[in-house]
């Protein structure tokens, strides 16, 4: 992690386990490279992964997030959400 007056940047990519308040329940992202500017806007880059805590997931390659106003920009989108095994098998 390399800290900046108005961004933090990691160079060397990222791995997150988001925690729901109050439940068993967690978003999982992973990035290779990740900017934040001023903790509200984000640029990922390079085999972004997130996953919901339904199992669904999204696979891309860059991914621009605008914390503040709720908004995001994929600018390639490799895979859309798609439902685990675990879904089929009930």
């Amino acid at each position: 992690m390399e800290e900046y007056p108005i961004y933090t940047l990691f160079p060397n990519g990222l791995q997150l386990f988001l925690y729901e308040k109050g439940k068993d329940k967690y978003t999982y992202l992973s990035a290779n490279w990740v900017k934040s500017t001023e903790k509200f806007f984000y640029h990922l880059k390079g085999k972004i992964i997130i996953m919901n805590p339904n199992g669904d997931f999204l696979k891309t390659e860059e991914i621009y997030w605008n914390r503040k106003r709720k908004k995001y920009l994929i600018t390639y989108l490799q895979l859309s959400i798609v439902l685990m095994e675990q879904y089929y098998m009930q």
